[in-house]
């Protein structure tokens, strides 16, 4: 689902206009991005947790020239389901 599809879905099931569910959208995505930045996690009940984890230093290579390089550290976005949600997918 692409987030156009998503502010259909929204405003039909909300019963609000798609201007109204464009907006909420982008709201919840600017606190979202602002709450990773700040370093905190975003708990969804029944969905599951975003967050970031630190990465470390590493030895990477250049795809051009094949050259070895270091990797420095920083944060990756990391998503973990929700224990219901995963129990549901699987079956």
């Amino acid at each position: 689902m692409k987030k156009n599809e998503l502010i259909k879905e929204v405003s039909k099931s909300a019963g609000i206009s798609l201007m109204q569910a464009t907006s909420a959208l982008d709201t919840i995505m600017v606190v979202i991005r602002q709450e990773l930045i700040g370093g905190g996690a975003v708990r969804l009940a029944g969905i599951g947790t975003i967050s970031t984890v630190p990465t470390k230093k590493r030895m990477g290579r250049n795809p051009k020239t094949g050259e070895a390089m270091e990797i420095p550290p920083g944060r990756k976005v990391r998503f973990s389901v929700a224990k219901e949600l995963k129990n549901t997918l699987n079956g």
